[in-house]
């Protein structure tokens, strides 16, 4: 059994191929830039690991990727909405010979008709291969990137998000989930819904932050229209911060604030907690 991992240098597909790898499965990362890949997991000590070019709005990628899979970690790029070419791919995968496909969607918009990520859920139920679908929620680590860029050297973050709450997931317990997902049995057919222990407000986020870090983190509520022009002044594209709006308005809709055990009837474990993380990573947040 040979799988795929596809965004295998991103935020879960790194996760998945990792452990998929230390574990000695034999794992093919997928990746637009082979010796980058290459260089990112150079102290992995694993020998399971391959690296094949794969690019998915690149169709003269896939069959070589693809060659000897049998199952397949599916990321969707980020702006990708054209389902003819989702549907073309999942063909071209199954005529390939993948059997099951693990797909990472999302709780915000992968029930939300017409969005992508459901659109592509649809069209894995229906391509004729086994199917798992995870949904997990807002990551933790998007406060060491993508919205916490600016904890270093502002000691503050900046959100639309209100006082809303929500279930955050360590991605690592997402890369398990999926890894369980791919090696073993009476996970086909279903969709999990991947959340942490507790619904934080952000408020409680930056305290959470704070004293893992060892000094104060403010959480700093904009609304929709300051949040896209501060966001444009510091380098997002508008399209960018205009996306980011539209999630959390459905954020303070209430749609991340459930919790689910999801998590731990998977892994017998409950999924990493936001103190954990949290101290895990207080260096990502030193002083720049």
């Amino acid at each position: 059994m040979k799988i795929l991992v596809t965004g295998a240098t991103g935020n879960v597909g790194s996760e998945v191929f990792k452990q998929l790898a230390t574990h000695g499965q034999p794992v093919v990362a997928g990746v637009r830039d082979v010796e980058k890949a290459i260089r990112l997991y150079s102290k992995l000590s694993a020998g399971a690991g391959e690296f094949r070019e794969f690019d998915f709005n690149e169709p003269a990628t896939w069959l070589t990727a693809l060659a000897g899979v049998d199952k397949m970690f599916l990321v969707i790029p980020p702006g990708t909405t054209n389902p003819l070419q989702v549907e073309l791919f999942f063909e071209t995968a199954i005529q390939a010979g993948v059997k099951h496909l693990v797909f990472n969607s999302g709780r915000t918009t992968g029930d939300l008709e017409d969005e992508p990520l459901h659109v592509t859920e649809g069209l894995i139920k229906k391509s004729g291969a086994d199917w798992t679908i995870l949904r997990p929620g807002w990551f933790m680590q998007n406060f060491l990137n993508w919205v916490g860029f600016t904890i270093p050297s502002e000691d503050a973050f900046y959100l639309p998000a209100a006082d809303s709450r929500t279930a955050f997931v360590d991605v690592r317990d997402v890369g398990a989930v999926a890894a369980s997902a791919l090696t073993e049995s009476g996970h086909s057919g279903k969709i999990y819904e991947l959340t942490g222990l507790e619904a934080l407000t952000h408020f409680e986020v930056a305290q959470k932050i704070s004293e893992a870090a060892g000094r104060t983190i403010r959480y700093v509520h904009l609304n929709e229209e300051e949040f896209v022009i501060e966001m444009v002044k510091r380098g997002w594209s508008q399209a960018s911060a205009e996306h980011t709006v539209f999630l959390y308005r459905i954020v303070r809709m209430g749609k991340e604030a459930a919790v689910s055990r999801d998590i731990e009837m998977i892994l017998g474990r409950p999924g990493i907690d936001f103190e954990s993380f949290a101290k895990d990573h207080a260096s990502c947040w030193e002083v720049r």
